[in-house]
């Protein structure tokens, strides 16, 4: 444990907060857009409204933000910088 964290940090690794590596530089209000809209478009899939989901997909791109549906149903995300 000790010994890969002095070297993950002599490398220049583990440097930022899970959250900020995740999720990229982003305030809480911003993450808690993106988990609701993450959330009506899960809905919309789980109803098979395609388009609904197709929307709000466009709508997070919109945000510079980046999603990727896992095999396990969830999807993670990530703000990237424009």
């Amino acid at each position: 444990g000790h010994t890969l964290q002095v070297l993950a940090n002599q490398l220049g690794f583990l440097q930022q907060s899970p959250k900020v590596f995740l999720h990229g530089n982003v305030d809480d209000i911003f993450s808690e857009k993106v988990e609701s809209l993450l959330e009506e478009r899960q809905l919309a899939r789980a109803s098979k409204n395609w388009e609904a989901a197709d929307q709000i997909r466009l709508t997070l791109h919109a945000m510079n933000v980046r999603i990727l549906d896992q095999t396990d149903g969830s999807t993670s995300w990530r703000k990237i910088e424009a």
